[in-house]
């Protein structure tokens, strides 16, 4: 008789580690024992908001390098950096002697040519002169105000404005400084509003749409969100990177924030009903997520599909239907075809 202790010490040993596993299934309920207590649920839909989580990148909404047309020398500097400027605010003026010689001349040639054209309209009332010599004058007052117009449009270029409203950059030029066409003198940075680029899956083109909201926020304020819109999408998906380019808008008008810096942006689509069970129901079977569903008294495992976790619930995206119940307590004491006593359905 001592001789089969061993053996069965062995036996009794091996149970136990079956039935202790972590994430194992239990061996069936033996035939006299009867079936195995659970609690189970109803796979039902539940409302489900997907959402993204990406890296955006700032830029102004208007940006501009501000450079003079003209080759010449630094007179005046009237701007300093940072400085926030209204569109056609004076910032650089150039040299412009010769310029300024050239207005006056063309001022005072077309002031002659009018006071004659005025002598000649005279005369031709008294017929002292004919109709041909009064149109010659008119002619030559004309062009007298297009070379006006040329002398001030030259001397208008030795003078560089603000083309739109913003914020200066640095100032790269002093008086004396000479520079040519091309030559940078600061930056203009429109930033009241700021567009925010970032790019998105190809499987969120049916869930994003312009006017849609985002949240962002940024390493340079910790604990602040900052709120903006989807101003316009990508019109294809790219097909080497499956992406989809967004382009979106961020009130700026208490400059945190500043073109250039990197943002965490994070995208909610409108809620959808989705498959769901709780997550105690979810197992895992030989690496394949898997649920113990009942039927008829007895449980089989299914193989099922799962997509996004939120609220305690996992997504079933496939191998159930809504209304199969399901054992959320109590997986770990069955397997595969086990008889089973529902003792309550258990709340989502």
């Amino acid at each position: 008789m001592k001789r089969w202790l061993p053996a069965a010490i062995v036996a009794a040993a091996l149970v136990a580690v079956i039935l202790l596993r972590p994430g194992g299934d239990g061996p069936p309920a033996a035939p006299g024992l009867g079936p195995v207590p659970v609690r189970v649920e109803t796979a039902a839909l539940a409302p489900l908001a997907r959402r993204f989580t990406t890296v955006g990148t700032l830029e102004a909404l208007l940006d501009t390098e501000i450079t003079s047309k003209r080759t010449g020398k630094v007179a005046a500097v009237h701007f300093r950096p940072n400085q926030e400027v209204a569109a056609g605010e004076l910032l650089v003026e150039l040299e412009a002697d010769v310029e300024e010689a050239a207005l006056r001349e063309a001022e005072a040639a077309l002031a002659e040519e009018r006071r004659l054209l005025a002598r000649y309209r005279a005369l031709a009332d008294s017929g002292a002169i004919d109709r041909n010599a009064l149109e010659a004058q008119s002619a030559r007052v004309a062009l007298a105000e297009a070379r006006l117009a040329a002398a001030r449009a030259a001397r208008e270029e030795l003078t560089i404005r603000a083309p739109f409203a913003g914020v200066l950059g640095l100032r790269l030029v002093s008086p004396g400084t000479l520079i040519e066409p091309g030559t940078p003198i600061t930056t203009l940075d429109a930033v009241d509003v700021l567009k925010v680029v970032f790019a998105l899956p190809e499987e969120w083109v049916g869930r994003i749409a312009v006017g849609d909201p985002f949240a962002a926020t940024s390493p340079a304020h910790p604990g602040q969100r900052f709120e903006g819109r989807v101003h316009a999408l990508a019109t294809r998906v790219d097909p080497a990177t499956r992406l989809l380019s967004v382009r979106g808008r961020l009130d700026n008008r208490r400059r945190l924030l500043r073109p250039g810096m990197g943002l965490a942006i994070t995208v909610t689509a409108p809620p959808e009903e989705v498959l769901a069970v709780s997550e105690e129901a979810l197992a895992v079977h030989n690496g394949q997520p898997s649920v113990y569903r009942v039927v008829d008294g007895r449980v089989e495992r299914v193989a099922v599909e799962v997509g996004e976790r939120f609220a305690g619930r996992v997504e079933i995206r496939a191998g159930l239907a809504a209304g199969d119940l399901v054992v959320r307590e109590g997986t770990q004491k069955i397997r595969d075809g086990a008889r089973v006593e529902i003792l309550a359905e258990a709340a989502p």
